[in-house]
């Protein structure tokens, strides 16, 4: 796995941790910092009356199938909450917040009605599922046939808030999910740098495959690169698609020319272009549209590298290098020698030629000279007359 898909998973991988960091710290947040809640449940059962004239009438399974739902409808009004809620100390003045924690279930074919009171204190939840068990108990919704009876007369309470641990094990569950899911958002948004490559090579022209070499450093891209140049047997040139860029395809073009290849075809060069792998679209369709043929590029060089300036404190201005001729890293720095000599000479000749009948300088002084020269100057001592006359 080589630095740039390294730096891709890492990255991604960050961010999705990140985000399941942030979703489990606030589901258990949100889950410890909730007030104590205690439910208190109570069970009602459907029984048959006793007298035979009740039993007459009708059948108990049928009036308790019919008649038993109504439980849901009674123990929800606001008359029997507000009844029960008067007998019950520290209970909420307010009958909605009351019938929004009461929970009734109904058995199926079991005659049977469970009756759940949810509140912040056990004690007054205990109180009021059982004063809206005897409120149901008195509203007579199976008479004549049947009645409602008590199971328990003292409630189950519970602690219904969730403890540390299930706190915790829920804030993780949510956590994965989210990082899971921000993973591969991230994925669909930010594809690999290979796939983000070549989406911007076809929308910039170039239909045909190229070979995409990472320049992390290793031997491996060298490698690669080395035996591009030896397959396509042409000269070989590196294009940079931003100025940043341009050091690192010295470094590539002056390591590569250290070793000669093999050329069947002169004609024609063939293009590595260098980029970096977060490249903005517009300079690479620049770069490929300058370039007298686009499919003259058989490798993209995907590096980090171009942030560092040349010794004269600004970036390099050259962007390619025949790989393939004889100029190398030591025929470069010659060939700048050559110029910047020629440029002095060309000031000494300036200086030089400026000069009188009697051979001696105009505007400067023997001294002068011997300093653009690069000499030292002459050993003829200079008397006070001498000098006195000079200057009149």
């Amino acid at each position: 796995m080589n630095r740039l898909t390294k730096h891709w998973l890492t990255k991604r991988v960050s961010a999705a941790a990140v985000t399941a960091l942030i979703v489990f710290a606030a589901v258990a947040a949100a889950l410890l910092l909730r007030p104590d809640a205690y439910d208190a449940r109570i069970g009602l059962l459907a029984v048959p009356r006793t007298t035979p004239a009740a039993a007459e009438r009708a059948d108990f399974g049928v009036v308790v199938a019919n008649s038993l739902p109504a439980v849901i409808e009674v123990a929800h009004s606001v008359s029997t909450v507000t009844a029960a809620a008067s007998r019950v100390p520290g209970a909420p003045a307010d009958p909605s917040t009351i019938i929004e924690n009461v929970t009734v279930d109904i058995i199926p074919a079991s005659g049977l009605a469970r009756l759940t009171v949810r509140g912040e204190d056990p004690d007054v939840a205990a109180g009021l599922a059982t004063e809206l068990a005897a409120e149901l108990v008195q509203a007579n919704l199976l008479s004549p046939t049947a009645a409602l009876r008590v199971l328990d007369p003292v409630p189950t309470v519970k602690h219904a808030s969730p403890d540390l641990l299930l706190a915790a094990g829920l804030a993780a569950a949510a956590g994965v999910t989210a990082g899971a899911a921000a993973l591969g958002a991230a994925t669909l948004w930010w594809p690999r740098p290979e796939r983000r490559l070549r989406r911007l090579l076809e929308e910039a022209g170039i239909g045909h495959a190229v070979v995409v070499i990472h320049d992390d450093g290793s031997t491996d891209g060298l490698g690669t690169l080395r035996l591009l140049r030896e397959t396509v047997g042409r000269p070989l040139r590196l294009v940079a698609s931003e100025p940043q860029l341009v050091d690192a395809a010295a470094r590539l073009s002056d390591t590569l020319s250290l070793e000669s290849a093999p050329i069947n075809d002169d004609r024609r060069v063939a293009v590595g272009l260098v980029t970096h792998s977060a490249a903005p679209p517009e300079p690479l369709r620049a770069t490929v549209g300058s370039l007298p043929d686009p499919h003259e590029i058989v490798a993209v060089i995907l590096s980090d590298d171009g942030t560092r300036d040349e010794a004269d404190g600004g970036p390099r201005t050259g962007s390619e290098r025949n790989l393939n001729s004889d100029a190398g890293p030591v025929a470069n720095r010659q060939a700048e020698s050559t110029r910047r000599a020629s440029t002095e000479l060309t000031g000494v000749g300036r200086h030089a030629s400026r000069t009188d009948a009697a051979g001696r300088p105009v505007n400067g002084s023997s001294r002068r000279e011997d300093l653009t020269l690069g000499e030292p100057p002459g050993d003829d001592p200079v008397t006070g007359e001498a000098a006195s006359a000079s200057a009149r």
